[in-house]
């Protein structure tokens, strides 16, 4: 059986051997993130959205696309999907698994304004 390798990201021009691998993009992501995460005491859930934030380029579609043989395809919301269901017990982890689900489901794009001091 033939090994299936899953790329994060390619590079134009180059062979698929010079391209990274989505395995060591997720996990130097998520070391990145824990990094960013420590003075703010959030290390741990940073770590948790590096290594989903891209969770849905492990997909078929994605691939093709990375290969230039496919439309856009939607990978950033299969890790807010998956942090909602991984962190479903009582209402703690709900609510962090919501807030990291917006960073996850975000990262290509602008947050969702919810207000600023004018609003009070």
């Amino acid at each position: 059986m033939k090994k299936i390798e899953y790329y994060g990201h390619s590079l134009k021009g180059k062979d698929k051997s010079e391209w990274q691998l989505l395995k060591k993009h997720l996990g130097d992501t998520a070391t990145k993130a824990k990094e960013f995460g420590e003075d703010a005491k959030v290390g741990d859930l940073a770590y948790v959205a590096g290594l989903l934030h891209d969770i849905g380029k492990y997909s078929k579609a994605f691939q093709k696309r990375l290969e230039g043989k496919g439309p856009k395809v939607d990978h950033a919301t299969a890790g807010a999907r998956e942090i909602l269901k991984l962190f479903n017990g009582n209402q703690l982890q709900k609510t962090l698994a919501t807030i990291i689900s917006y960073c996850i489901a975000e990262h290509h794009t602008d947050l969702p304004d919810y207000g600023n001091s004018s609003d009070v």
